[in-house]
């Protein structure tokens, strides 16, 4: 979750801005990069045995 700022999320040839109180998700083992444009935040949260299904129902509430 971007808390301050904003982010450049890079996987593979896509990048995606995520701005202050944007989220992402990924599957386990997706080789990524973040870069700051400005000034950022960033709040990273990690389970193993977390699912984006989980993720994506909880951002629906």
């Amino acid at each position: 979750m971007t808390v301050i700022g904003s982010i450049d999320f890079i996987v593979g040839e896509k990048i995606v801005t995520l701005n202050k109180g944007d989220v992402i998700s990924l599957e386990g083992n997706v080789i990524h990069e973040l870069k700051a444009t400005e000034k950022s935040v960033v709040r990273l949260s990690l389970h193993k045995g977390d699912t984006v299904a989980r993720v994506n129902a909880v951002l629906k509430l």
